[in-house]
């Protein structure tokens, strides 16, 4: 497998900018200051895990993957989904401010760092990598999990719509829409479900995409815990059993995640 140097470089730059853009939200006094107490507590839960475990993940994988390692290039295209997710939110949810181009160039240099990746594949052998794997659980589990939130998001935009109100989320971030609920019914969610029936058709494509989708879901849901304790200690409350299921999310994709791996063929492609 041989990954481009532009697609590594946009991955690296990416990583790099989002670090910088992490450390600023965490440590520059008013960073987001424009943004209800809820939603800044949020976007500085996520910068910790952005800056200490995302952004080493994607710089060690990209040099990995770089370096031949089908595995790491899995790992990686997944670190990259999460970027892609969370400054798409930055983009488009937090105030103009000094942080606003830092926001754009990540977005767009991880997305193109994805991109550019995909076109770098030789797919007609993509197959012979996979042949080991085992794909029942980790197609169990993104059925699951894109199932679970699909109900789970639709309850409350019904529930505010038969009400003629609106979400309770929107009151606390002050936000108009909930850019979660857009980019998860849009994108994620229908992605990971997609890819537990292209698994259990046993289709390259959904042997492609399961580790990078359970990679996303185990470090966006280490962020979300992360959101959960720091909005806590700001007095909003956190009820006991998100805390509980997205602890179980994170340790089923992580652990689906390595068992998948382990039936990958690390070789070049």
């Amino acid at each position: 497998m041989v990954i481009s140097k532009k697609s590594i470089g946009l991955s690296i730059l990416a990583g790099i900018l989002m670090g910088w853009a992490s450390f600023q939200g965490i440590y520059r006094a008013g960073a987001y200051s424009n943004e209800t107490l809820n939603w800044a507590a949020q976007a500085m839960a996520q910068d910790y895990v952005s800056l200490y475990l995302a952004c080493p993940a994607l710089l060690i994988s990209a040099y990995l993957a770089y370096k031949g390692s089908f595995k790491a290039y899995l790992v990686w295209l997944g670190t990259l989904i999460y970027v892609i997710y969370s400054y798409a939110l930055y983009s488009f949810a937090i105030h103009f401010g000094p942080n606003f181009l830092v926001y754009v160039a990540v977005l767009g240099f991880s997305f193109y760092a994805a991109v550019g990746s995909l076109m770098d594949l030789s797919w007609h052998n993509l197959a012979d990598s996979f042949v080991r794997v085992k794909t029942k659980y980790p197609a169990i589990l993104l059925f699951a999990i894109g199932f679970m939130f699909y109900f789970l998001w639709l309850s409350d935009i019904f529930a505010a719509l038969s009400d003629n109100s609106l979400p309770a989320d929107l009151a606390e971030t002050g936000l108009i829409v909930n850019p979660v609920h857009v980019l998860d019914m849009a994108f994620i969610l229908p992605g990971a479900i997609f890819t537990a029936l292209a698994l259990r058709r046993r289709k390259t494509i959904g042997y492609l995409s399961a580790v990078p989708f359970m990679v996303f879901f185990a470090i966006m849901g280490i962020a979300i815990l992360s959101i959960f304790r720091v909005t806590a200690q700001s007095g909003f409350s956190v009820a006991a059993p998100q805390v509980i299921i997205m602890t179980v999310i994170v340790i089923l994709s992580l652990a689906a995640s390595l068992r998948f791996l382990g039936g990958v063929k690390d070789k070049d492609n």
